[in-house]
């Protein structure tokens, strides 16, 4: 995923448009695990990911057992990528439409997009970006759940908090991560709790 997340960032490279694409650590904590003993390290070594043990985890006074780390992640400003991609898109030679509702699209050579206010794209390909489907309203729709997840955010001083991303894996899940606010201030974002949400 490195090569993707590289990709990605020279794409949207550009004068106007900064992502804020970062570079952070992931770390996942298992609430159980037996770590198996083995030699210890003798040389430098650039891994993708690494298991490392309990009380190792990148967060100073957070105990978490064995944990799998994963380095040079990513995290993006949800609305520079966006303003970046459309950026990319039309440098390239492509066209981008806002306020436009799209009510049909139907399969074929060449594929037919349909409009709210009746008009039509004709495309080779169309590719459909929706968090649910507007295309399948059956056999998409069938596979997916509704859940609900919560969130708080607290502000803590700059720094207080080592900036990577952290999960566990019981169900439900935890995240904890941090935003920069400004410069004296992080965000620390805790969520998860994920649960079906019966209708």
């Amino acid at each position: 995923h490195r090569a993707c997340v590289a990709a990605t960032r020279a794409a949207l490279q550009s004068p106007q448009h900064d992502t804020n694409m970062s570079k952070l650590t992931s770390s996942i904590w298992y609430e159980t695990f037996e770590m198996p003993s083995r030699p210890a390290l003798k040389e430098n070594l650039s891994v993708d990911a690494c298991v490392i043990g309990a009380g190792e985890a990148s967060a100073p006074g957070f105990a978490s057992g064995p944990a799998l780390r994963f380095p040079r992640q990513g995290r993006l400003h949800a609305l520079k990528y966006y303003a970046g991609l459309a950026d990319a898109i039309e440098r390239h030679g492509g066209h981008v439409f806002g306020d436009t509702k799209v009510e049909g699209i139907e399969g074929g050579s060449p594929a037919k997009v349909t409009t709210a206010n009746g008009k039509t794209v004709e495309a080779a390909d169309v590719v459909v970006c929706t968090n649910g489907s507007i295309s399948d309203m059956v056999v998409t729709h069938a596979k997916q759940a509704p859940y609900r997840s919560f969130v708080i955010a607290l502000a803590v001083a700059k720094g207080r908090v080592p900036d990577a991303l952290y999960w566990d894996t019981p169900h439900p899940y935890h995240y904890v991560r941090i935003q920069p606010l400004d410069a004296a201030r992080d965000a620390l974002i805790v969520g998860g709790e994920d649960h079906w949400a019966r209708c």
